[in-house]
């Protein structure tokens, strides 16, 4: 068989480090790949990682604030540029990351020039797109009746979106889709050599009564950072607790940096961003349990990455991994992550499950976020497609 050469459009190409890693690791296999991204900055127009920056990418700044608005032509103006640039004869697959954007100009491509497409599902496209457009519903049908096979980055996500379709939309896409997640590092996976010494620290310490819990990401509305704060403040009441937080940036900065300085929260340790895998590592192996209750999280990586380090997680029903693990397992799942109550009960729950099994049991399922295994689940997609 012929391998193919995949034709990647993503409208949030600069946005994203998911999609270099995706790119980089295809490319490690022997994916011959293309690169397009149409951007609203000229910023976003010169990324150019340097990973991957052997390959042909094609960042151009064609967009303006109006193509939000007028949808139609933002997709003729992004299918037009790219037949500008790119021979059509060259592309085998093409690989839209996103449903409607990036799904309707791989739809043209197949119209055109009968090039077949996958197309990924993410949760912009089913809890922004389907509730504030639907005048697209119809280029939406379109896209998913003609896309050879459609990808979900959590089983949430595809029972979610399969419940709010009908009929033969619903059949199709049941048919034809498949659960892909992200991968995390190699160091995270390949630590494993100290984790004997450090299960065996857990184990001796679970009976500890402080607890240590840690948030690493951005300050953004939808991580809900302040009510996480406040429920750890009511378990403060009935235990020792501590909460770590890392990370910085995002549209709640001020306020959530506001709560650290407050004498109200003595339980904080604020370590600004840290970068270093190493020192991240260590980091989540030194606490108990990672916990990121958001109200918008299409996957999350933190999660899996606390996971390979035996540190099981609280996380928002619905949101992040949530599907990938038995209930009550090594995850708490919170229903309304606006109620500090629940948060902290779900904390509670999952810190009297604390021990060597329950960390062996994080560490074991954080395999499947393995990186060359996603890669050849893709290139096998990818070459039975394009051989067709």
């Amino acid at each position: 068989m012929n391998q193919p050469t995949v034709l990647h459009v993503i409208n949030s190409f600069a946005k994203n480090s998911f999609y270099v890693k995706l790119v980089g690791n295809l490319d490690g296999i022997g994916i011959s790949q293309i690169i397009y991204s149409a951007t609203r900055t000229d910023k976003e127009a010169t990324y150019s990682p340097t990973e991957i920056s052997h390959l042909p990418i094609f960042c151009h700044n064609i967009l303006k604030w109006y193509d939000v608005i007028f949808f139609r032509n933002k997709i003729n103006k992004i299918f037009k540029d790219i037949c500008k640039h790119i021979n059509p004869d060259q592309i085998s697959l093409t690989h839209a990351h996103t449903l409607y954007t990036d799904g309707a100009v791989a739809f043209n491509l197949k119209k055109v020039f009968n090039i077949p497409f996958i197309v990924a599902v993410r949760g912009g496209d089913i809890k922004a797109f389907n509730k504030l457009r639907p005048d697209l519903v119809l280029i939406r049908n379109e896209v998913l009746m003609q896309a050879e096979k459609i990808i979900f980055l959590t089983p949430f996500y595809r029972d979610l979106f399969l419940s709010q379709l009908n009929g033969k939309i619903r059949k199709k896409v049941s048919d034809t889709c498949t659960v892909i997640p992200n991968g995390i590092d190699a160091i995270y996976l390949e630590s494993g050599k100290e984790l004997d010494r450090e299960l065996k620290k857990k184990s001796m310490s679970s009976n500890n009564p402080e607890l240590k819990l840690l948030y690493v990401g951005r300050f953004l509305k939808q991580k809900n950072i302040p009510k996480l704060i406040e429920a750890v403040a009511r378990l403060s009441k009935k235990k020792h607790v501590t909460l770590t937080i890392v990370g910085e940036g995002g549209d709640q900065e001020e306020k959530v940096k506001q709560m650290f300085t407050s004498k109200k929260y003595p339980f904080i340790t604020y370590l600004g961003n840290i970068q270093n895998k190493e020192q991240l590592l260590n980091l989540y192996r030194s606490h108990d349990i990672f916990v990121m209750v958001s109200w918008q999280e299409t996957f999350g990586l933190v999660y899996a990455e606390a996971l390979s380090q035996g540190v099981p997680v609280v996380l928002a029903s619905g949101e992040g991994l949530d599907g990938y693990f038995e209930e009550n397992s090594i995850t708490e799942k919170v229903q309304n992550p606006h109620d500090i109550n629940e948060i902290a009960q779900a904390i509670e729950r999952l810190s009297n499950r604390l021990g060597t099994s329950l960390s062996k049991k994080c560490i074991d399922e954080s395999k499947q976020f393995n990186w060359p295994d996603l890669s050849k689940k893709y290139k096998e997609m990818y070459t039975s497609l394009s051989n067709k």
